[in-house]
Protein backbone atom coordinates (compact mmCIF):
# COMPACT_ATOMS: atom_id res chain seq x y z
CA UNK A 1 0.00 0.00 0.00
CA UNK A 2 1.71 3.71 -0.90
CA UNK A 3 2.07 5.66 1.94
CA UNK A 4 -0.22 8.18 1.58
CA UNK A 5 -2.94 5.39 1.49
CA UNK A 6 -1.90 4.09 4.98
CA UNK A 7 -2.42 7.83 6.10
CA UNK A 8 -5.47 8.51 4.38
CA UNK A 9 -7.13 5.20 5.79
CA UNK A 10 -4.94 5.74 9.45
CA UNK A 11 -6.96 9.68 9.38
CA UNK A 12 -9.89 8.96 7.87
CA UNK A 13 -11.03 5.99 10.30
CA UNK A 14 -10.51 8.53 12.94
CA UNK A 15 -12.52 11.35 11.22
CA UNK A 16 -15.59 8.78 10.49
CA UNK A 17 -15.70 8.28 14.16
CA UNK A 18 -15.23 11.61 15.00
CA UNK A 19 -18.18 12.79 12.29
CA UNK A 20 -20.44 9.95 13.47
CA UNK A 21 -20.60 12.30 17.07
CA UNK A 22 -21.31 15.40 15.60
CA UNK A 23 -24.21 16.00 14.69
CA UNK A 24 -25.45 14.76 18.31
CA UNK A 25 -22.58 16.06 20.59
CA UNK A 26 -23.97 19.10 21.90
CA UNK A 27 -27.87 17.78 21.93
CA UNK A 28 -26.06 14.36 24.24
CA UNK A 29 -24.49 16.97 26.33
CA UNK A 30 -27.57 18.97 27.56
CA UNK A 31 -29.16 15.21 27.70
CA UNK A 32 -27.42 14.57 30.50
CA UNK A 33 -27.54 17.68 32.35
CA UNK A 34 -24.71 19.64 31.10
CA UNK A 35 -25.83 23.56 30.37
CA UNK A 36 -24.41 25.51 27.18
CA UNK A 37 -21.85 26.96 29.84
CA UNK A 38 -20.48 23.45 30.79
CA UNK A 39 -20.14 22.63 27.43
CA UNK A 40 -17.92 25.02 27.14
CA UNK A 41 -15.94 24.10 30.21
CA UNK A 42 -15.51 20.18 29.46
CA UNK A 43 -14.31 21.16 26.03
CA UNK A 44 -11.42 23.92 27.44
CA UNK A 45 -10.51 20.62 29.57
CA UNK A 46 -9.64 18.80 26.50
CA UNK A 47 -7.63 21.57 25.16
CA UNK A 48 -5.75 22.11 28.04
CA UNK A 49 -5.26 18.01 28.67
CA UNK A 50 -4.02 18.29 24.85
CA UNK A 51 -1.77 20.94 25.17
CA UNK A 52 0.18 19.79 28.72
CA UNK A 53 0.91 16.89 26.62
CA UNK A 54 1.81 17.60 23.49
CA UNK A 55 5.62 18.21 24.18
CA UNK A 56 6.32 14.88 25.79
CA UNK A 57 3.98 13.20 23.42
CA UNK A 58 5.95 14.68 20.15
CA UNK A 59 9.37 14.12 21.73
CA UNK A 60 8.82 10.46 22.07
CA UNK A 61 7.08 10.41 18.85
CA UNK A 62 10.56 11.49 17.50
CA UNK A 63 12.70 9.70 20.03
CA UNK A 64 10.55 6.18 19.99
CA UNK A 65 8.45 5.56 16.72
CA UNK A 66 6.01 8.13 15.24
CA UNK A 67 3.76 4.72 14.53
CA UNK A 68 3.68 4.18 17.70
CA UNK A 69 2.65 7.40 18.61
CA UNK A 70 -0.36 6.94 16.53
CA UNK A 71 -1.32 3.52 17.73
CA UNK A 72 -1.57 4.53 21.05
CA UNK A 73 -3.32 7.91 19.78
CA UNK A 74 -6.08 5.89 18.70
CA UNK A 75 -6.60 3.35 21.75
CA UNK A 76 -6.60 6.73 24.08
CA UNK A 77 -9.27 8.12 21.87
CA UNK A 78 -11.27 4.65 21.95
CA UNK A 79 -10.82 4.64 25.51
CA UNK A 80 -12.40 8.04 26.18
CA UNK A 81 -15.26 7.68 23.75
CA UNK A 82 -15.93 4.40 25.64
CA UNK A 83 -15.73 6.94 28.91
CA UNK A 84 -18.58 8.83 27.11
CA UNK A 85 -20.87 6.58 26.37
CA UNK A 86 -21.48 5.64 30.11
CA UNK A 87 -21.12 9.64 31.64
CA UNK A 88 -23.49 11.00 32.78
CA UNK A 89 -22.57 14.29 34.93
CA UNK A 90 -19.82 16.94 33.86
CA UNK A 91 -17.00 15.56 36.14
CA UNK A 92 -17.25 12.16 34.26
CA UNK A 93 -17.63 14.10 31.16
CA UNK A 94 -14.48 16.13 32.03
CA UNK A 95 -12.71 12.57 33.16
CA UNK A 96 -13.25 11.17 29.48
CA UNK A 97 -12.75 14.85 27.51
CA UNK A 98 -9.34 14.28 29.53
CA UNK A 99 -8.91 10.64 28.16
CA UNK A 100 -9.26 11.67 24.52
CA UNK A 101 -6.79 14.57 25.08
CA UNK A 102 -3.98 12.92 25.63
CA UNK A 103 -5.02 10.36 22.51
CA UNK A 104 -5.25 13.55 20.49
CA UNK A 105 -2.31 15.00 21.72
CA UNK A 106 -0.15 11.56 20.39
CA UNK A 107 -1.74 11.64 17.15
CA UNK A 108 -1.40 15.58 16.33
CA UNK A 109 2.12 16.88 14.99
CA UNK A 110 3.18 12.51 14.72
CA UNK A 111 0.54 12.15 11.77
CA UNK A 112 1.74 14.92 9.58
CA UNK A 113 5.62 14.03 10.19
CA UNK A 114 5.24 10.87 9.57
CA UNK A 115 3.83 11.54 5.88
CA UNK A 116 6.51 14.36 5.44
CA UNK A 117 8.96 11.64 6.11
CA UNK A 118 7.17 8.84 4.25
CA UNK A 119 7.02 11.05 1.49
CA UNK A 120 10.42 12.15 1.57
CA UNK A 121 12.08 8.71 1.76
CA UNK A 122 10.33 7.92 -1.96
CA UNK A 123 11.38 10.80 -3.45
CA UNK A 124 8.24 12.68 -3.38
CA UNK A 125 8.47 15.09 -0.74
CA UNK A 126 6.96 17.82 -3.13
CA UNK A 127 3.52 15.96 -3.32
CA UNK A 128 3.18 17.41 1.03
CA UNK A 129 0.73 20.43 0.23
CA UNK A 130 -0.79 17.71 -2.10
CA UNK A 131 -1.43 15.07 0.64
CA UNK A 132 -2.41 17.54 3.38
CA UNK A 133 -5.45 19.22 1.09
CA UNK A 134 -6.21 15.74 -0.21
CA UNK A 135 -6.57 14.16 3.03
CA UNK A 136 -9.07 17.00 4.07
CA UNK A 137 -10.99 16.43 0.81
CA UNK A 138 -11.20 12.91 1.98
CA UNK A 139 -11.74 13.05 5.93
CA UNK A 140 -14.03 16.10 4.88
CA UNK A 141 -16.37 13.38 3.20
CA UNK A 142 -15.70 10.68 5.62
CA UNK A 143 -17.08 13.22 8.39
CA UNK A 144 -19.83 14.24 6.29
CA UNK A 145 -21.15 10.35 6.08
CA UNK A 146 -20.32 9.61 9.63
CA UNK A 147 -22.80 12.60 10.85
CA UNK A 148 -25.82 11.93 8.29
CA UNK A 149 -25.57 8.22 10.17
CA UNK A 150 -24.68 9.63 13.82
CA UNK A 151 -28.27 11.70 13.41
CA UNK A 152 -30.22 9.41 12.69
CA UNK A 153 -27.78 6.51 15.48
CA UNK A 154 -29.24 9.70 17.94
CA UNK A 155 -33.08 9.10 17.54
CA UNK A 156 -32.71 5.24 18.87
CA UNK A 157 -30.16 6.44 21.50
CA UNK A 158 -27.46 9.09 22.32
CA UNK A 159 -25.70 6.93 23.74
CA UNK A 160 -24.71 5.08 20.82
CA UNK A 161 -23.14 7.40 18.80
CA UNK A 162 -19.97 6.76 20.39
CA UNK A 163 -20.07 2.68 19.77
CA UNK A 164 -18.68 3.80 15.65
CA UNK A 165 -15.55 5.91 17.22
CA UNK A 166 -14.46 3.34 19.79
CA UNK A 167 -14.66 0.50 17.12
CA UNK A 168 -12.96 2.92 14.09
CA UNK A 169 -10.41 3.28 16.64
CA UNK A 170 -9.28 0.31 17.63
CA UNK A 171 -9.19 -0.73 13.58
CA UNK A 172 -6.89 2.29 13.03
CA UNK A 173 -4.30 1.36 16.00
CA UNK A 174 -4.01 -1.99 14.04
CA UNK A 175 -3.55 0.08 10.98
CA UNK A 176 -0.31 1.82 12.75
CA UNK A 177 0.70 -0.85 14.23
CA UNK A 178 1.16 -3.62 11.17
CA UNK A 179 1.15 -1.06 8.08
CA UNK A 180 2.57 1.61 9.38
CA UNK A 181 5.71 1.04 11.52
CA UNK A 182 9.18 1.99 10.12
CA UNK A 183 7.99 3.98 7.22
CA UNK A 184 7.64 7.24 8.21
CA UNK A 185 10.28 7.98 10.82
CA UNK A 186 13.07 10.36 10.94
CA UNK A 187 16.01 10.51 8.25
CA UNK A 188 18.52 10.34 11.46
CA UNK A 189 17.05 9.75 14.94
CA UNK A 190 17.73 11.93 17.85
CA UNK A 191 17.50 11.82 21.51
CA UNK A 192 13.98 13.41 22.48
CA UNK A 193 15.34 16.48 24.68
CA UNK A 194 17.65 17.52 21.75
CA UNK A 195 14.81 16.88 19.48
CA UNK A 196 13.10 19.37 21.94
CA UNK A 197 16.18 21.81 21.85
CA UNK A 198 16.18 21.84 18.44
CA UNK A 199 12.62 22.82 17.85
CA UNK A 200 12.95 25.61 20.14
CA UNK A 201 15.92 27.10 18.72
CA UNK A 202 13.90 26.75 15.09
CA UNK A 203 11.38 27.99 16.20
CA UNK A 204 13.28 31.39 18.03
CA UNK A 205 15.23 31.57 14.48
CA UNK A 206 12.38 31.39 12.09
CA UNK A 207 10.27 34.85 12.02
CA UNK A 208 7.96 32.93 9.21
CA UNK A 209 7.15 30.31 12.18
CA UNK A 210 6.48 32.72 14.50
CA UNK A 211 3.92 34.31 12.86
CA UNK A 212 2.48 31.01 11.25
CA UNK A 213 1.88 29.69 14.78
CA UNK A 214 0.57 32.84 16.35
CA UNK A 215 -2.33 33.46 13.55
CA UNK A 216 -2.71 29.80 14.99
CA UNK A 217 -3.68 31.00 18.66
CA UNK A 218 -6.16 33.18 16.79
CA UNK A 219 -8.20 30.35 14.66
CA UNK A 220 -9.17 29.41 18.02
CA UNK A 221 -12.37 31.46 17.76
CA UNK A 222 -13.42 28.90 15.50
CA UNK A 223 -13.97 26.59 18.22
CA UNK A 224 -16.94 28.66 18.98
CA UNK A 225 -19.03 26.83 15.92
CA UNK A 226 -17.91 23.41 16.89
CA UNK A 227 -20.12 22.90 19.93
CA UNK A 228 -22.93 24.91 19.47
CA UNK A 229 -23.83 24.45 15.66
CA UNK A 230 -26.32 21.44 16.60
CA UNK A 231 -27.97 23.22 19.35
CA UNK A 232 -28.33 25.86 17.02
CA UNK A 233 -29.83 24.46 13.75
CA UNK A 234 -31.81 21.46 16.11
CA UNK A 235 -34.66 24.01 16.63
CA UNK A 236 -35.36 24.78 12.85
CA UNK A 237 -34.54 21.41 11.36
CA UNK A 238 -34.96 18.22 13.90
CA UNK A 239 -32.32 16.14 15.21
CA UNK A 240 -32.94 13.79 11.76
CA UNK A 241 -32.00 16.67 9.64
CA UNK A 242 -29.26 17.96 11.56
CA UNK A 243 -27.45 15.24 9.30
CA UNK A 244 -28.07 17.15 6.03
CA UNK A 245 -26.98 20.21 7.68
CA UNK A 246 -24.06 18.26 8.49
CA UNK A 247 -23.77 17.29 5.08
CA UNK A 248 -23.68 20.89 4.01
CA UNK A 249 -20.96 21.54 6.58
CA UNK A 250 -18.52 18.98 4.85
CA UNK A 251 -19.47 20.00 1.29
CA UNK A 252 -18.06 23.10 2.22
CA UNK A 253 -14.92 21.87 3.57
CA UNK A 254 -14.51 19.34 0.58
CA UNK A 255 -14.48 22.33 -2.18
CA UNK A 256 -12.06 23.73 0.56
CA UNK A 257 -9.73 20.81 0.25
CA UNK A 258 -9.95 20.66 -3.51
CA UNK A 259 -8.94 24.50 -4.05
CA UNK A 260 -6.02 23.89 -1.90
CA UNK A 261 -5.16 20.62 -3.33
CA UNK A 262 -5.19 22.61 -6.64
CA UNK A 263 -3.73 25.77 -6.04
CA UNK A 264 -0.45 26.91 -7.85
CA UNK A 265 1.28 28.55 -4.92
CA UNK A 266 4.40 30.11 -5.53
CA UNK A 267 6.89 29.44 -2.47
CA UNK A 268 6.62 32.30 -0.06
CA UNK A 269 3.00 33.47 -0.97
CA UNK A 270 0.99 31.07 1.47
CA UNK A 271 0.89 34.17 3.92
CA UNK A 272 -1.55 36.06 1.85
CA UNK A 273 -4.09 32.38 1.41
CA UNK A 274 -3.59 31.81 5.08
CA UNK A 275 -4.86 35.47 6.24
CA UNK A 276 -7.87 35.14 3.77
CA UNK A 277 -8.74 32.10 4.93
CA UNK A 278 -8.85 33.48 8.42
CA UNK A 279 -10.76 36.95 7.32
CA UNK A 280 -13.15 34.36 5.26
CA UNK A 281 -14.19 32.26 8.15
CA UNK A 282 -14.50 35.28 10.64
CA UNK A 283 -16.82 37.11 8.19
CA UNK A 284 -18.84 33.97 7.96
CA UNK A 285 -19.15 33.85 12.02
CA UNK A 286 -20.20 37.82 12.23
CA UNK A 287 -22.78 37.26 9.34
CA UNK A 288 -24.31 33.91 10.93
CA UNK A 289 -24.86 36.37 13.94
CA UNK A 290 -26.90 38.35 11.88
CA UNK A 291 -29.03 36.73 9.29
CA UNK A 292 -32.68 34.66 10.14
CA UNK A 293 -33.88 31.95 8.36
CA UNK A 294 -32.18 28.73 7.47
CA UNK A 295 -30.79 29.88 3.99
CA UNK A 296 -29.23 32.59 5.10
CA UNK A 297 -27.63 31.15 8.08
CA UNK A 298 -26.27 28.03 5.83
CA UNK A 299 -25.12 30.56 3.32
CA UNK A 300 -22.95 32.22 5.98
CA UNK A 301 -22.09 28.65 7.79
CA UNK A 302 -20.83 27.51 3.92
CA UNK A 303 -18.48 31.07 4.06
CA UNK A 304 -17.36 30.21 7.68
CA UNK A 305 -16.34 26.54 6.51
CA UNK A 306 -14.69 27.51 3.22
CA UNK A 307 -12.52 29.73 5.28
CA UNK A 308 -11.65 27.09 7.88
CA UNK A 309 -10.98 24.48 5.48
CA UNK A 310 -8.66 26.75 3.70
CA UNK A 311 -6.48 27.34 6.70
CA UNK A 312 -5.71 24.29 8.20
CA UNK A 313 -4.07 22.16 5.39
CA UNK A 314 -2.09 25.28 4.26
CA UNK A 315 -1.04 25.80 7.86
CA UNK A 316 -0.18 22.24 8.31
CA UNK A 317 2.47 22.63 4.74
CA UNK A 318 4.00 25.79 5.36
CA UNK A 319 4.98 24.48 9.03
CA UNK A 320 6.13 20.88 7.59
CA UNK A 321 8.35 21.56 4.37
CA UNK A 322 10.40 24.26 6.78
CA UNK A 323 11.25 22.13 9.48
CA UNK A 324 13.88 19.18 9.37
CA UNK A 325 13.32 15.45 9.47
CA UNK A 326 14.95 14.46 12.72
CA UNK A 327 12.51 16.62 14.86
CA UNK A 328 9.61 17.39 12.44
CA UNK A 329 7.28 15.31 15.28
CA UNK A 330 8.22 17.79 18.23
CA UNK A 331 8.35 20.58 16.47
CA UNK A 332 4.35 19.99 15.48
CA UNK A 333 3.86 19.38 19.25
CA UNK A 334 5.40 22.65 20.09
CA UNK A 335 3.15 24.41 17.65
CA UNK A 336 0.17 22.76 18.73
CA UNK A 337 0.88 23.48 22.11
CA UNK A 338 1.25 27.07 21.32
CA UNK A 339 -0.99 27.62 18.55
CA UNK A 340 -3.48 25.30 20.41
CA UNK A 341 -3.60 27.64 23.50
CA UNK A 342 -6.26 29.93 21.79
CA UNK A 343 -9.07 27.16 22.14
CA UNK A 344 -9.45 26.63 25.59
CA UNK A 345 -8.59 30.80 26.23
CA UNK A 346 -11.73 30.95 23.95
CA UNK A 347 -13.83 28.31 25.61
CA UNK A 348 -12.95 29.39 29.34
CA UNK A 349 -14.06 33.07 28.10
CA UNK A 350 -17.02 31.18 26.55
CA UNK A 351 -17.90 29.54 29.74
CA UNK A 352 -17.62 32.90 31.50
CA UNK A 353 -19.74 35.01 29.33
CA UNK A 354 -22.80 32.76 28.75
CA UNK A 355 -22.63 31.32 32.23
CA UNK A 356 -26.19 32.48 33.54
CA UNK A 357 -27.19 33.82 30.01
CA UNK A 358 -30.05 32.24 28.84
CA UNK A 359 -29.75 28.82 26.96
CA UNK A 360 -31.14 30.52 23.75
CA UNK A 361 -29.85 31.21 20.36
CA UNK A 362 -29.63 34.46 20.67
CA UNK A 363 -26.78 33.61 23.38
CA UNK A 364 -25.11 31.81 20.66
CA UNK A 365 -25.71 34.93 18.10
CA UNK A 366 -23.30 37.01 20.68
CA UNK A 367 -20.88 34.16 21.06
CA UNK A 368 -20.21 34.08 16.95
CA UNK A 369 -20.24 37.79 16.78
CA UNK A 370 -17.75 38.66 18.81
CA UNK A 371 -15.34 35.77 17.89
CA UNK A 372 -16.02 36.34 14.41
CA UNK A 373 -14.85 39.67 15.10
CA UNK A 374 -11.73 38.91 16.63
CA UNK A 375 -11.21 36.94 13.68
CA UNK A 376 -11.56 39.77 11.39
CA UNK A 377 -9.63 42.43 13.03
CA UNK A 378 -6.90 39.87 14.31
CA UNK A 379 -6.27 38.56 10.86
CA UNK A 380 -5.91 42.78 9.65
CA UNK A 381 -3.13 43.07 12.65
CA UNK A 382 -1.37 39.72 10.88
CA UNK A 383 -1.49 41.15 7.60
CA UNK A 384 0.48 43.94 8.73
CA UNK A 385 2.78 42.14 10.33
CA UNK A 386 3.04 39.27 7.99
CA UNK A 387 6.52 37.65 7.56
CA UNK A 388 8.41 38.83 3.88
CA UNK A 389 9.69 35.54 2.34
CA UNK A 390 11.45 35.61 -0.67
Amino acid sequence: MRVEKMYYTFGGLHMFGIGVIAPAYSPYMLSIGLSLAEISLVNAVFWIVMICAELPTGMLADGKSRAWSLKFGALFFGTGAAGYSIATDVTSVALSEAVIGIGASMVSGAKQAWITDALDKVGRKEDVRKVFATDAIITSFLMMAGGFIGAYIATINYRYIWGPLIFCNIIAAAIAHKAMNGKGEPNVRVDEFVALRKSIEHLKKSRSLQWVISITILSGCVVCFNHYWSIYFKPMVGQINLSWIWVFIYVSMMLSGMYVRNVKIRPGKEVALIIGSIVISGSGLVLMSYFNGLILSLTAVAIHEIGRGIFFPLVDAFVQTRVRSSYRATFGSLQSFIGGLGFPIVLLCMWLAVSGEPESNKTIDMVWSVCGSILIVGGIIFWLFRPKEK
